[in-house]
């Protein structure tokens, strides 16, 4: 089951209303996790660390090699160390992703390519929208430069990944998600991802075998009604909802107040 908390933030101008909610979403073991809504697109700001599906079922964990295991529905944590999953998530097969027992909370999903294409879209590119998905500094990262901004507030961070055989790596340099979507057809399943590096501002898409191991980012099932854009041309404001900086952009010259409240 899921719960939400809301925190409504009221921005007034010129007489006109915009509402701005920053909710949280609770997985089926209680973790509790922020989330963003950046477009149209209600986003977990915090990689998914549960170790059931939504229906209670327990995910399997296997210390060992997985490359003969064509049906690895596994969930690890990076090097098997339990104190970095907070902070980082749990790594997870593809298998894992798109089990129809839903790995996300209820209301939520692994999102395909197309959502995650979405998100970049919107961000300016895969070119630069690195930049303003990945948290900046080096408490999670091996190294970000003053480019790295985080203003989407979706708060990557270098969670690194699982190959085979029981072979961890990029720890604070890269961070892996999984998609839904699947790559070809036939023997062992493979699945899209996504991929932001501590050295570049790129968002990559690559493909990987289905009992690898990367982290996940849920995406609620239905829009939201909350716009970032304030009427056309009037006034900008990101990200929505906001944990930190509330940016707000004039397009040109205006006059009036802005008032915000925390209710």
């Amino acid at each position: 089951m899921t719960s939400t908390k809301e925190l409504y933030l009221t921005c007034f101008y010129l007489l006109l209303g915009f509402t701005i909610r920053a909710q949280t979403v609770t997985d089926i073991d209680g973790n509790v996790y922020s989330t963003v809504t950046i477009g149209s697109q209600t986003w977990m700001a915090e990689n998914l660390r549960t170790s059931r599906f939504s229906n209670g079922d327990t995910i399997g964990t296997q210390l060992g090699a997985t490359h003969n295991d064509s049906n690895a529905i596994y969930q690890w944590a990076y090097n098997d160390d339990q104190s970095l999953v907070p902070a980082y998530g749990r790594l997870y097969s593809w298998y894992a992703a798109v089990d129809n027992r839903n790995i996300c909370p209820a209301g939520w999903h692994v999102p395909g390519i197309e959502e995650w294409d979405a998100l970049i879209t919107f961000l300016g590119g895969d070119s630069t929208a690195g930049n303003l998905l990945k948290e900046s500094g080096t408490v999670h990262w091996k190294s970000t430069d003053s480019s790295v901004t985080n203003s989407s507030g979706f708060n990557t961070r270098g969670n690194g990944f699982r190959a085979n055989p029981q072979m961890y790596s990029g720890l604070r340099e890269i961070a892996f998600f999984w998609t839904s979507t699947p790559f070809g057809t036939g023997g062992f399943a493979r699945g899209y991802h996504i991929r932001l590096s501590h050295a570049s501002s790129l968002v990559e898409t690559g493909v990987a075998v289905g009992n690898c191991g990367s982290c996940i980012r849920c995406i609620e099932n239905k829009t939201t009604n909350v716009n970032p854009v304030f009427g056309p041309g009037k006034i900008d404001i990101y990200p929505t909802p906001t944990h930190g900086t509330l940016y707000i952009d004039f397009p040109s010259p205006e006059s009036g107040t802005v008032s915000i409240f925390d209710l």
